[in-house]
Order: structure tokens, then sequence, then C-alpha cells
């Protein structure tokens, strides 16, 4: 006999599992049972699972990505570009003499300034993959990039830390940024790009600070 169940929501918040069977006598017999709890819980587990799983892939302080989520989406990404035989870049970021903001303000202004700098950079690249790979490092994966886009980026990122003090409590902080550049056809995996961009990374504080270094130039002759 033709059978169906169905769920209902009431306006005033209530649910029930409907039952409708057509009777061999051709009535339809139609049952209902409130079940207005187990929606309720299922809601509530359903809630829980969406933050746990928030947390698992976000930096707590700076709401942006965590390293584990910035890994595994950058390596999805560069297999897409290795199949259309894209380019793509990596920026590696380091806020400059950041310990010394912690030393002499304390971890709160330190605070404050990673999630400035992070909603920032994040406002700028609001399409790109962008992480917290740890401590005061921050990293941008540009998908379908050349070297000369990678290195406009990249000057945009540091002006808009080094142009623009952060409030940190009292204190207006200067803070900028050294930045890394790798750039791939897609045939690297995400630790040789991260390795290039932290060789680049080092070139950029040995040489300064507050400026960006590419790795495929510190290997030309």
């Amino acid at each position: 006999n033709p059978f169906r169940l169905f769920e209902v929501d009431l306006t005033d918040g209530r649910w029930f599992l409907m039952s409708e069977q057509i009777l061999p006598s051709g009535e339809m017999l139609i049952q209902a049972k409130e079940i207005t709890k187990q929606k309720v819980l299922e809601h509530q587990l359903c809630s829980k699972v969406e933050s746990l799983s928030e947390l698992a892939l976000t930096d707590e302080l700076t709401k942006v990505a965590n390293r584990r989520c910035f890994v595994d989406s950058v390596e999805a990404e560069l297999a897409r570009c290795q199949r259309t035989e894209q380019p793509a870049a990596l920026l590696l970021l380091d806020l400059d003499f950041f310990k010394s903001v912690n030393d002499t303000y304390g971890h709160q202004a330190g605070d404050e300034v990673l999630k400035a700098a992070a909603n920032r950079i994040k406002a700028l690249r609001e399409y790109d993959i962008f992480g917290r790979i740890g401590g005061e490092e921050f990293a941008v994966f540009l998908s379908e990039t050349d070297q000369s886009t990678a290195l406009h980026v990249a000057e945009r990122v540091r002006v808009i830390l080094a142009d623009y003090p952060i409030k940190a409590g009292m204190a207006e902080l200067c803070v900028t940024t050294s930045i890394g550049i790798a750039l791939t056809q897609g045939e690297s995996n995400f630790e040789e790009l991260y390795l290039q961009a932290d060789s680049a990374l080092y070139m950029a504080k040995r040489n300064g600070r507050n400026r960006a270094e590419l790795f495929a130039l510190l290997t030309e002759e």
C-alpha cells in the first residue's frame, strides 16, 4: 500500500513526524508523532560539530586559517594548477621585530597587532588562501599568478602594514613585514614552496626588512 513519512514544523516551534498510508478501503490513515525534543537535540549536535570543525581549521586568535587548514587548501589548489598548467605563488610574511612589541608593550598588545595585521591582509586578499602559519608568520597563496603579479601583491601587502600604524592599547605602532616569494608552475608540493619562500624571507630580513624578496631571483646569475 502507498506509504510515506515526512516532517512538519509548526509556527509555534513544534515538530511532528507524519505518516500517511492508503488503506485497502481507499481511506487515508494519517498519524503524527511529536519530535520537537529530537529536532532540538539534532540542531544542538549540528551546531557543536560545526563549531568543532571551525576550531580545527581556524587560528583562535586571528580567526584566519591555521597552518593545517592552509596547507591542505594550498596542496589541493597546487594540484589544480598543475592539471591546468597555471603558475602560482606563495608569499611568506613575517612581522618585523615582533618580539620587541611583546617585550615593550606586553603580550596583549602583541595579540592586537597580530589580529590587526591579519584583518588587513585578509581584507586585501579576500579571494586568496590566507593563513597564520605560526607565531608572527602568515602566508598567502596566489593561484594563477605570475612573477610580476606576485611582486605587485607583495608590495601592496607591505604597504598596507607599513603605511598605517596599528592601535594596540594606548600605543600606535608602526609595524612592517618582510616577505619571501616562491613561484611555481605547478610541479612543486607545499613543502618545497615553503622552503623556497622561507629562504627568500631570510634574504628579506638580511637585506633590511620591510621588503619582499623573490626566491627565483636568488638563484639566477
